[in-house]
């Protein structure tokens, strides 16, 4: 867009902001009813493996930011360490969760973005290490020799702009990582017959605020293709009922929060880049309407209307 309409203000970059969802616009999801991701260290290794900053510096131009929460860009992620309303909806749970969801802030690793996180893979060797696994020629294995292998199951062929640096870094430790593209509706076959080690689930963004898909993507009911990493977390369904149940806000909010604890700290699913705001080019000749930047949805195009005072300083041909 570096041409004379622009430089002559005819030519406009804007944004819209966007509130109607929230949340990671992707999340990467591993299948917890399959070995040996249903091993809290082999989820937290491969959480640890990836390097994001690559990803935001790389394939968006610096464009976008990570989403530190499942509704990051609303009041209803975590932050910090839990209240004493967040507590005291934890607290039945303490023996089934781990121990830092009540005393420690989650933490998103920075790295340089240079695409290999050294100290990222370290840490993934170690938690590796925990898990029983260990390197022989190369190769990532457990106690019984069996090498650590993973498909990334997906239609969508952008999926594998992100997948294939993080396959890289995988292959580093010695897992052996791979990316398999079907057809749409085999991936939805495969999605809810649970057939599959990990996706990147399309459609990943909440509502704001947060309704009908918290039992959809996260209880143990739930055989919707939201729910990706297929959980079954008594803490998880309880939370989600006590958001779903409460008439109240300020519980809404806590229990959503407390909710958002427990995804993060069991690394079931890792969010990417958050939804932000939609990026728009036009030309500056038309109105738009003198609204507040809270409305949930902007009102684009329809709220827009022909101006031909502004129409008329734009040079034809410019």
């Amino acid at each position: 867009y570096d041409v004379p309409a622009r430089m002559a203000g005819w030519l406009v970059l804007g944004r819209l902001r966007r509130g109607d969802l929230s949340g990671a616009r992707y999340r990467l999801a591993l299948n917890t009813r399959r070995q040996p991701f249903d091993d809290l260290r082999v989820r937290e290794a491969l959480f640890h493996a990836l390097d994001f900053e690559w990803q935001i510096r790389v394939l968006h131009g610096g464009e976008v930011t990570r989403a530190n929460s499942f509704f990051a860009g609303s009041m209803f992620a975590s932050s910090g360490l839990p209240d004493e309303a967040e507590t005291a909806l934890l607290e039945p749970h303490r023996e089934r969760l781990p121990a830092k969801v009540f005393t420690h802030a989650f933490p998103f690793p920075s790295t340089n973005g240079v695409g290999v996180d050294r100290d990222g893979l370290l840490r993934a060797r170690a938690l590796l290490a925990q898990a029983g696994y260990r390197v022989v020629d190369g190769v990532m294995v457990n106690a019984a020799g069996e090498p650590f292998v993973i498909e990334f199951l997906s239609f969508r062929r952008a999926d594998q702009r992100m997948l294939l640096p993080y396959v890289r870094s995988l292959s580093i430790l010695g897992i052996q990582a791979d990316i398999r593209m079907i057809d749409r509706n085999s991936y939805y076959n495969r999605l809810r017959d649970a057939d599959y080690d990990a996706t990147l689930p399309p459609g990943a963004g909440i509502q704001v605020p947060p309704s009908f898909e918290l039992r959809a993507s996260y209880h143990s009911s739930s055989t919707f293709r939201l729910n990706a990493s297929k959980l079954n977390d008594p803490a998880v369904d309880a939370l989600v009922e006590a958001a779903l149940s409460t008439t109240h806000l300020d519980k809404f909010v806590s229990a959503c929060r407390a909710l958002d604890r427990v995804l993060l700290w069991n690394y079931y699913q890792f969010p990417l880049d958050a939804m932000g705001d939609t990026r728009i080019v036009y030309w500056d000749k038309f109105g738009r309407p003198d609204l507040p930047e809270e409305m949930y949805i902007a009102p684009f195009p329809d709220g827009w209307w022909y101006d031909d005072t502004k129409a008329s300083r734009i040079e034809i041909g410019q």
